[in-house]
């Protein structure tokens, strides 16, 4: 089974990490005496998708990183990302220095709770963006019952957006006093122009984009991964905030009959052990054993062995048990302090 965007993008960081590796050796000095002038290098080129002027930015313009979301007040997915990996990635890199997140809103999922969301969030006072936007994906809007315009299933904005300014402890006179209107009318201005600054983008969320190359970081372990490759490539190299030496993704089949389920993990290298980064408690890892076969670990719960291929075979399948993926090794680094 093949994931759409996962071999383009675990062929970009693979790279990316291999490129580490490579040792460059110095010019003697006799040598360099001898050699002839060299040409001025080319300007840096502009990133394929820009970073979106209109968006709302939160962290240092200076960061080495600049990660782009797109995403939606009527997303589900976007509601998850937002409440589980955004405040992480706040803490440990955008409050930091290390990272400048910029936010751009669609309309995709729900449209009504979208358009609701975007334009309650930008009629609030700037400084207060981002406290309403996770009061407005902490509690989704109640359902009305029946369909709207859109088909869908009508929902209570107006009091799913007052509910969020007090819980954000904004005046609900910024709301009262805002032309809506008008917000509504600059919103499809925006995602009228992002899509055309984004190439072949068509409005789905959560999508992300990290110093002007698509990325994925809709899970916590895909976007430091994102940051940490992407870092290296803009030469200020960041490790996260958990080291990891390893990173594996594809999709697991649990047995005959069963659907495949998309699988990814990291393990960090610590001594003799390989550790699972977000491992429970009770996964403490499990010694390194070199075979002639290749390396064998475990994430607790199966064994699997890692071939000079970085391909990852189960090493006891059960019955009809499958995996398919592919590792990339990140070297790592300091962050820099």
């Amino acid at each position: 089974m093949e994931f759409p965007g996962v071999a383009s993008m675990f062929s970009r960081l693979l790279m990316a990490a291999l490129a580490a590796l490579v040792l460059v050796c110095p010019i003697p000095l006799a040598a360099q005496a001898l050699a002839q002038p060299v040409p001025a290098p080319e300007p840096p080129t502009a990133p394929r998708i820009p970073v979106f002027s209109d968006g709302i930015s939160l962290g240092d313009a200076r960061a080495p990183v600049t990660l782009q979301v797109y995403l939606s007040y009527g997303c589900p997915h976007c509601r998850a990302w937002f409440r589980e990996v955004f405040p992480v990635l706040k803490s440990r890199y955008v409050d930091t220095g290390k990272v400048r997140l910029v936010v751009v809103e669609f309309t995709a999922g729900h449209e009504a709770m979208a358009r609701a969301g975007a334009i309650a969030a930008r009629c609030a006072p700037r400084k207060k963006y981002f406290q309403v936007a996770a009061a407005l994906f902490d509690h989704p809007a109640s359902a009305l019952g029946g369909v709207d315009e859109n088909d869908q299933p009508r929902a209570d904005t107006e009091t799913w957006v007052e509910e969020a300014y007090k819980a954000a402890g904004v005046s609900e006179a910024s709301l009262k006093h805002c032309d809506r209107a008008a917000q509504g009318a600059a919103l499809d201005a925006r995602m009228e122009r992002a899509m055309a600054e984004y190439p072949g983008y068509r409005g789905g969320t959560p999508a992300f984009v990290a110093n002007g190359e698509e990325v994925e970081a809709g899970t916590l372990d895909w976007a430091e991964y994102a940051i940490a490759v992407t870092s290296k490539e803009a030469g200020h190299p960041l490790t996260t905030a958990s080291a990891y030496d390893l990173f594996c993704v594809g999709a697991l089949q649990a047995g005959f009959g069963f659907k495949p389920e998309p699988f990814e993990t990291r393990w960090s290298f610590d001594g003799d052990l390989w550790r699972l980064a977000a491992a429970p408690a009770d996964v403490a890892g499990s010694p390194v054993v070199r075979t002639p076969a290749g390396m064998a670990l475990s994430d607790g719960k199966r064994n699997f062995l890692l071939g000079e291929d970085g391909i990852p075979r189960l090493a006891d399948p059960a019955p009809g048990e499958r995996f398919q993926g592919r590792c990339g090794v990140a070297p790592l680094t300091p962050i820099p302090r």
